[in-house]
């Protein structure tokens, strides 16, 4: 019991020397086992993410993500490598993409990962491509029978463009290359193609000779502007040209001068085409001509020809103002029927009336006249076939009162039509009947009829039962009906009865 009682007296002490002793070491450091300080966060990081968490990338158009937090080196993955390339590994805290060209808006998500486990989505959404504008065209002012007074601009792609040049003039087109958000791309190569026409492209370097191709290459400017000189062949007769720009991407081609078979004219890229019309000049100035000279339009259907579909005409040359005469004016309406300058034009709408040809007369200021024609021709395809209900007859009408007490309570009606009726375009319809019909009554304690089903024309004996009442009203007659069911549809026909019958 002593020993016992000392053990319980000195138990407080060794609780406190054994506290003290590890105060002393925490104090010193503590070896190896030493706790950190809870208030240190210097050995701490930042949670797991990628700026921008979601973006809008361009085929073609490099685009650069930003790790932040977690803790390095990164592993980035793609949820679709053909679209979104990625290294496996982040070099620092960068990540450049180069998105591959896709045919419509597609989201790719790009997965990041820390050396600690820590997972970041990002997800980047690849837009269709890199945007073109439209193709312009600047034509050279050197020919006093042709002049050109859109010449002046020093930006090859802004609006201040030609919609002609003539025979044997030059100039040049371009096409602009941008991103999603405006900015020009310089680098992109784009090919020039004459998809129709008699133009040349020059493709000779500086200080060498002419030299000439329907198609050629070139890059962007910083601007992402692309510009190839032309020339419209000296012997050229008055027609519509057609120039095409396709953007190849920011790889550079084997050649600059690719064989220019009409057959290898990009389609699968994007692309723009200018359309332009090249003027003939003569020794006596530009004859007039009038493009295009004719113009066919088909109908929708084998039985219709078309309605509001319009045409534009364009006059050049001879001696403006124009005058438009037009000589089938119950099937075409033009406007303006007064042309005031070359290269101005008219618009020839359709009213649904064929013509197969409508000869449409222009006639300049000096009495000279050139014609063009236009045709409003059935088209291919056979009209459809519309189909509704015919409608369920019965008669003979007015159906007479019912009485209560015979002959009076009883009428007899015949029950036809019904079925189909079906009309392609404007052919005559074709009707199919029922072949039978099932008749019944809302009110079977007031009305009799025969046995079901009726044949088509059968005669159907209605009859008022002598006893009963329709309604509590105290009129002398009521209303009862007659269902006439065909298969497809019901039609609900009226019949008036004495109301009470004792």
């Amino acid at each position: 019991m002593p020993g016992y009682r000392m053990t319980a007296w000195l138990r407080p002490f060794m609780t406190l020397a054994a506290l003290a002793a590890v105060l002393s070491l925490a104090a010193c450091g503590g070896g190896n086992g030493a706790p950190n300080n809870m208030f240190d966060t210097s050995n701490q990081t930042l949670p797991l993410s990628v700026f921008p968490a979601t973006s809008n990338v361009f085929a073609g158009t490099p685009a650069t993500l930003t790790v932040t937090g977690g803790t390095g080196p990164f592993t980035v993955f793609s949820s679709d490598e053909s679209i979104v390339p990625v290294p496996q590994g982040v070099s620092g805290n960068t990540l450049t993409i180069v998105p591959n060209r896709v045919g419509a808006d597609t989201p790719v998500t790009l997965t990041f990962r820390d050396a600690r486990g820590q997972v970041f989505a990002a997800t980047v959404n690849v837009k269709t491509a890199l945007l073109i504008n439209s193709l312009t065209l600047k034509a050279d002012n050197f020919l006093a029978p042709c002049p050109s007074g859109k010449v002046d601009s020093t930006t090859p792609t802004d609006t201040n463009d030609s919609t002609w040049i003539c025979s044997g003039q030059t100039g040049s087109v371009a096409v602009r290359v941008q991103n999603g958000n405006g900015g020009g791309l310089t680098g992109q190569f784009v090919r020039f193609d004459i998809v129709q026409g008699d133009f040349q492209i020059f493709t000779q370097g500086p200080g060498q000779p002419n030299a000439f191709a329907r198609c050629y290459i070139v890059p962007t400017d910083q601007n992402g502007n692309a510009v190839a000189r032309i020339q419209a062949n000296p012997s050229a007769p008055q027609q519509i040209v057609i120039v095409q720009g396709s953007v190849l991407g920011t790889t550079p081609p084997p050649t600059s001068t690719p064989a220019c078979d009409p057959a290898t004219v990009p389609t699968n890229n994007d692309f723009v085409r200018g359309i332009f019309v090249i003027q003939n000049v003569t020794s006596g100035g530009p004859e007039m001509a009038v493009l295009p000279s004719t113009v066919t339009i088909t109908g929708p259907d084998t039985q219709t020809c078309s309605a509001g579909v319009v045409s534009t005409f364009y006059v050049y040359g001879g001696q403006p103002p124009y005058v438009i005469r037009n000589t089938f004016p119950q099937a075409l309406v033009i406007s303006p029927t007064l042309v005031t300058t070359s290269g101005a034009g008219f618009n020839v709408t359709t009213t649904g009336a064929c013509v197969t040809p409508a000869t449409i007369v222009i006639a300049d200021a000096a009495g000279h006249t050139t014609s063009v024609t236009l045709n409003n021709n059935l088209g291919n395809t056979p009209p459809n076939t519309v189909t509704n209900k015919n409608p369920i007859v019965i008669g003979p009408l007015p159906i007479p009162t019912l009485a209560c007490t015979a002959p009076a309570n009883a009428a007899n009606i015949v029950v036809s039509g019904g079925g189909t009726v079906a009309q392609q375009g404007t052919s005559a319809p074709v009707i199919t009947p029922a072949t039978q019909f099932l008749v019944s009554t809302d009110r079977p304690d007031i009305l009799s009829l025969p046995p079901q089903p009726t044949a088509p024309n059968s005669v159907i004996q209605l009859t008022r039962f002598g006893t009963g009442q329709v309604d509590a009203t105290g009129s002398t007659t009521a209303v009862v009906h007659v269902n006439v069911f065909d298969g497809l549809q019901t039609q609900t026909f009226n019949v008036t009865v004495a109301n009470t019958c004792p």
